[in-house]
C-alpha cells in the first residue's frame, strides 16, 4: 500500500458502526464523510418513493440500478481525496484506499439499531415486527446481490487491510485503532 493514501473505507454488516465511526474519523482528520447508503437512500426516496429496504428489493429485480449507483459513487470516490467512505464494495471499486472491515455480532448490531439516534435509520425498521430478522435479511440480501452482480463477497475479511471486532469497543477506541494503522502506512 502506498504511503500517500488519503482515503479510508469502512465496510461491515448493518449495525457495525460504519456511519458513526466514519463521521468521527472525518471530523478528526478533517476529511469528507460520504456514504453509499445515504446516496442510495436519497435516490430511493426522491426518484422511486421507496425506503431503503424496498429499494434494495427493487434493485434485486433490476440489477442495473445497483450498477449505476456503484459506478457513480466509485467514480466520485476515485476522483476525490481526503475521504472517509462508508461503502461495502470500496475494496472492489477503489484501489487507492485503506480498507477497514468492522465486525459485529448480530446481538450487538440489533442493540445498536434499537438505540440509534438517527431517525432515518430507525424509520427503516419502524413498521417491522422483528428488527432482528429484518437486519439479518438485509445483510444476507446485500451479500447475495453483490455475489450475483460482481462475484465478490464483501464479508470475506481477506479484502481488507484492517479488521476490527467492534462488539466491546467504543467509537473512540475503534477510531484510535484505525488511525494508528492508517498513520503507519
Amino acid at each position: 500500500m502506498k504511503k500517500n493514501i488519503n482515503k479510508i473505507s469502512l465496510s461491515g454488516l448493518v449495525g457495525s458502526g460504519k456511519s458513526t465511526i466514519g463521521k468521527q474519523l472525518a471530523q478528526i482528520l478533517n476529511y469528507e464523510f460520504i456514504s453509499v447508503g445515504n446516496f442510495s437512500r436519497k435516490i430511493a426516496r426522491e426518484k422511486y418513493g421507496m425506503n431503503i429496504n424496498e429499494f434494495q428489493k427493487y434493485c434485486e429485480e433490476i440489477p442495473h440500478i445497483d450498477i449505476e449507483i456503484d459506478n457513480h459513487f466509485a467514480k466520485y470516490c476515485s476522483q476525490n481525496s481526503d475521504l472517509i467512505i462508508d461503502y461495502r464494495l470500496a475494496y472492489y471499486f477503489i484501489p487507492d484506499c485503506f480498507h477497514v472491515f468492522l465486525r459485529v455480532s448480530e446481538e450487538v448490531a440489533h442493540k445498536r439499531l434499537k438505540n440509534a439516534k438517527d431517525a432515518q435509520r430507525n424509520q427503516e425498521f419502524d413498521n417491522q415486527k422483528n428488527m432482528y430478522e429484518v437486519m439479518k435479511k438485509r445483510n444476507e440480501d446485500m451479500r447475495n446481490r453483490f455475489l450475483k452482480t460482481y462475484q465478490t463477497d464483501f464479508t470475506d475479511e481477506s479484502h481488507y487491510h484492517l479488521v476490527i471486532d467492534t462488539d466491546h469497543l467504543n467509537p473512540n477506541q475503534i477510531c484510535d485503532l484505525i488511525l494508528k494503522k492508517f498513520g503507519n502506512l
